[in-house]
């Protein structure tokens, strides 16, 4: 019985630390991505361009490097020490892709006349060069990709579905309540346990004192009588010298 409680005294605390390993890896992603996305917005308003973005690949021309939901982090850098092969993040003039920005590979760059640069980019599952209406220059480009997060975007497409929502706001915080109201019920049962102890506790008090009043009576009724004895006897005593004394005085004025 003693190594069943220790292995499952060792096994909730296992789990325990699992679970704390993954509210803080939940929470450290949940900060990260609040402040790519304030950060962006606040870029956005003051005109300029985030310093941190986010996208998620949405087309197969970047594959296998890139494929289809996975998230590259951009980073805003540069664009004159941007070289051949370097992945970066752009927009596209007069593109029917609109604000989406495109992620494709450096595989030329160019010095126009008035010193800026220019991109000839391609997808590296692309056969051709990326022929676009207008070259891509510096200030088109927003960023660099630095690193990527596989399949991320699956969670990103399922967190905007309603059953994404449902599946990860909901089905916790019915969880969270219900963990809740389970301890709740716990901790009224042990109350209940621990004022059932007191009150058998109280009566075994109540019930010992008594005892201990009975005992001292007992002893104070013994000694009483054992006291009487004792005059009594003492009494009789008196009694019989008395009549010897008185005897004896019969005698002598015979």
């Amino acid at each position: 019985m003693t190594e069943k409680n220790s292995l499952l005294k060792k096994l909730r605390k296992i789990a325990k630390i699992i679970s704390w390993a993954i509210i803080t890896v939940l929470v450290i992603i949940i900060m990260f991505l609040l402040f790519i996305v304030l950060s962006t917005k606040i870029s956005q308003k003051m005109g300029k361009q985030p310093y941190f973005s986010l996208y998620t690949i949405i087309s197969p021309s970047m594959t296998p490097n890139l494929n289809v939901y996975d998230v590259v982090f951009v980073s805003k850098t540069n664009t004159k020490k941007l070289k051949k092969g370097d992945i970066i993040s752009f927009y596209v003039k007069n593109s029917r892709l609109g604000d989406t920005p495109v992620t494709h590979r450096i595989i030329d760059i160019q010095t126009l006349g008035t010193g800026e640069n220019s991109f000839q980019t391609k997808g590296d599952y692309n056969l051709e060069p990326d022929e676009w209406r207008y070259p891509v220059t510096e200030s088109d480009v927003v960023g660099k990709v630095l690193f990527k997060i596989p399949s991320l975007g699956r969670l990103q497409f399922f967190l905007t579905s309603k059953k994404g929502w449902f599946m990860v706001v909901l089905v916790p915080a019915l969880g969270i309540i219900a963990f809740d109201l389970f301890k709740l019920i716990k901790l009224l049962i042990l109350r209940g346990k621990l004022l059932e102890e007191d009150k058998k506790n109280i009566e075994n008090n109540i019930n010992n004192s008594n005892l201990n009043i009975n005992n001292s009576n007992d002893q104070t009724n013994y000694n009483s009588n054992v006291n009487e004895t004792h005059n009594l006897f003492n009494n009789l005593n008196n009694s019989s010298e008395n009549d010897k004394e008185v005897n004896d005085e019969a005698n002598y004025d015979d």
